[in-house]
């Protein structure tokens, strides 16, 4: 699955944006306004999404003069379908022509072991009035959206359906080769971990009751287990020695339920993987 993001100055004029690389199909895109170069209130509207490109504009409320300033949008484009990246779920799905005012329930393709954090936006421009997204019953396998037209010119709500892109991601690291390094990439409140070099290591079982059995690559050398919670505080540290023999044994049982990161570091390299401890 190929996922790309990037950052584009627009205005209240349509603005092509070209992906760095073309997909084999029609992604999700979703974007997000993240400067402040003027204090009128601003949404972005997506339309022309195709494998290689998609176009973007800025919309001031209905009752204003509908000009704005250059602002800083940064779009992040997914292609359809589920995926994997380790042990953590992600997906991009896109829903028909069919959320308007009234709340439409969107089916993962996947069950989640956690709720994912989401990510949605409309992906096509379907009427001239500023328009955004809410949601409501987000759970591990489905969410219920629907769109929210801007009332400040008049009290009409209504709106055309249209068609909606989600993303989703188990809350925690991903992980994506690079030509170089491994890299990770928090989608919470964890640092992301990024290192020239990492040590390549097995951790066993995952879920766990606590009790793990770990190997490394790097035998016969001493080094660090660092485990953190999922807001990044460290929750537990020890030293290791890695046998070419046997695994290592290391005993988390005092670790309450829930996700937990666990970083090896050894010979000054490192690596990061999610845990679930589960009693």
């Amino acid at each position: 699955t190929r996922i790309m993001a990037g950052s584009q100055a627009v205005g209240t004029s349509w603005k092509k944006v070209s992906f760095p690389a073309q997909s084999s199909t029609t992604p999700v895109v979703v974007s997000q306004v993240t400067s402040t170069n003027e204090a009128s209130a601003v949404v972005t509207r997506q339309r022309s999404i195709n494998p290689a490109s998609f176009e973007v504009l800025l919309q001031e409320e209905e009752k204003s003069d509908r000009r704005h300033k250059t602002e800083t949008v940064h779009w992040l484009a997914i292609e359809p379908g589920a995926g994997q990246s380790g042990s953590q779920k992600f997906e991009g799905l896109i829903m028909g022509n069919t959320v308007g005012t009234w709340f439409r329930t969107a089916m993962f393709r996947q069950q989640f072991t956690q709720t994912p954090v989401l990510l949605y936006a409309f992906q096509n421009f379907v009427g001239p009035d500023p328009i955004a997204l809410r949601h409501r019953n987000i759970s591990l396998n489905s969410v219920s959206v629907r769109g929210e037209e801007e009332q400040s010119k008049d009290n009409d709500g209504g709106h055309a359906p249209q068609q909606v892109g989600i993303v989703l991601f188990e809350p925690g690291l991903l992980v994506g080769q690079t030509q170089k390094s491994s890299a990770r990439y928090a989608t919470k409140d964890t640092k992301p971990v990024a290192t020239e070099e990492d040590v390549t290591y097995a951790m066993y079982p995952n879920p766990s009751s606590g009790q793990l059995s770990i190997t490394s690559d790097l035998v016969n050398t001493p080094g660090q287990l660092t485990v953190t919670d999922a807001y990044g505080k460290v929750v537990h540290k020890s030293e290791v020695d890695f046998e070419q023999t046997s695994a290592t044994a290391v005993d988390l049982s005092m670790l309450a339920d829930g996700l937990y990161y666990v970083t090896v570091n050894q010979a000054g390299r490192r690596s990061t993987d999610k845990l679930i401890i589960r009693k």
